[in-house]
Order: C-alpha cells, then sequence, then structure tokens
C-alpha cells in the first residue's frame, strides 16, 4: 500500500512566494518610518536634555569675562573621510573653547559620554573608547548630512565643527557661537528660530527631518509634529 503525504503543489507554493512578498513590500516603508521616527524623537530628546542640564546647572559667573563658553551645549560634526555624523553634549567649564573628556554629559541611558574629540570619534563609533557612548553616532540610523538654519555664529565658524553647535543659559534661552564668547552680555542670545535639518537616507529613499529651536524659550519639536 503506498503511503500518501501531504505537500503544496507548484501553484501553492508560488502563491505563498507572492503573498509573503506583498506583505514584505507594505512592511518596509513601515520599518523605514519606524527608524525614522526614532531617531527624530532621539535627537528632540537629547537637545531638550541639553536645555535641562542648563536648568539645573547655573553656570553665570558674570565676573568672568569667558563664562558663557560653558552653556550646556548639543553640537554636531561630520566627517568627511568616512561619513560619520555624530553629536555630543557637555559644558565647557574650564572656558577653553572646547569640550574635554571631563566636561561631557553622561547617556542616561547606558551611563557613558557623550562622546569627546579627545577619542578622536570621527574614526567611527567602534574605535572610541569604553566609556564613550555610541548611541550618538547617527550616521548608523541613517542620518548623512547635518544643516543648521539661523543657528550659526554671526561671525565665522567660532569655536568647534564650524559653528553647528547650540548652548543654553540658565534660563533656557538658546545661544549661538557662544565658544567664541569673550563678552560677559549675552550677545549670542539666538534672536531667529533656529532649524536644524537632518538628511535621513535609506535605500534610494532621502528625507529630512526637520527640528525647530525657538529663540527666547529654547522650545524645540520636529516640524510635522508641533506637539511632540
Amino acid at each position: 500500500m503506498v503511503e500518501k503525504r501531504s505537500a503544496f503543489t507548484m501553484i501553492e507554493l508560488i502563491m505563498a512566494i507572492i503573498v509573503l512578498g506583498i506583505l514584505a513590500a507594505i512592511a518596509m516603508p513601515r520599518l523605514d518610518r519606524d527608524v525614522r521616527q526614532e531617531v527624530a524623537g532621539q535627537l528632540l530628546t537629547d537637545i531638550r536634555f541639553t536645555q535641562h542640564m542648563a536648568l539645573m546647572d547655573n553656570v553665570v559667573n558674570p565676573e568672568n569675562a569667558n563664562w558663557q563658553k560653558a552653556f550646556w551645549t548639543i553640537g554636531f560634526q561630520e566627517c568627511g573621510t568616512n561619513d560619520n555624523v555624530f553629536y555630543y553634549v557637555g559644558s565647557d567649564k574650564n572656558y577653553g573653547g572646547s569640550l574635554g573628556t571631563d566636561e561631557m554629559a553622561i547617556d542616561a541611558s547606558n551611563g557613558k559620554k557623550m562622546v569627546t574629540r579627545a577619542y578622536n570619534p570621527c574614526l567611527g563609533p567602534d574605535s572610541v573608547a569604553s566609556d564613550t557612548s555610541r548611541r550618538t553616532f547617527i550616521s548608523k540610523k541613517g542620518i548623512s548630512d547635518v544643516d543648521f538654519t539661523n543657528c550659526n555664529p554671526q561671525t565665522g565658524s567660532a569655536g568647534t565643527d564650524n559653528g553647528r553647535y547650540i548652548g543654553f543659559d540658565n534660563l533656557g534661552r538658546p545661544h549661538k557661537g557662544h565658544f567664541g564668547s569673550t563678552s560677559p552680555d549675552y550677545s549670542t542670545t539666538m534672536q531667529d528660530e533656529c532649524k536644524i535639518a537632518f538628511k535621513f537616507v535609506t535605500g534610494s529613499d532621502i528625507s529630512d527631518i526637520e527640528i525647530i529651536i525657538e529663540p527666547e524659550s529654547g522650545h524645540a519639536y520636529i516640524v510635522g509634529y508641533e506637539k511632540s
């Protein structure tokens, strides 16, 4: 007696492959949107975290002409040699005009430093010290470029990273170009709405994640998600 065995016919297999292909085509754009939303949320959170640190840590010292350099700062850097894009958070406590190893914020998500130039982060997240947060290397999440509008220093590119950094004072107000400040007069206070555009690349698709930082209040939000 011949034993009967159930199996898929060729037509059934082809239909199953077609259905799986359709499901994948539907799911992939959703995955891309989820990654985009994740990195946008991360960036907004850390901008607000920088402002929060400024509110908690009053660095005002009018007796020192360089004190505005100590504003809590979030800055962005692109490394042209290998397309690494990362950001850093810290306070220039010694007024040196850049952030040292002991001046970096601690990433609340992993307890590590939010990047320091002393470790040459342009070599990539796999080359930095073990106590450096790799979460801030946003090129790994699809960000290939960062552009500032109305956020750069008024003259030249004072400080580091071509002026692509934002500081906050003890009232939460945003500042630009403060790493180059030598006058304790709040002259670096941002007067215009700052727009930071992050180029997000996934496959052949390119789109921007835009974050607005409002003058005076320092309120930050993602364009298209004003209530975020």
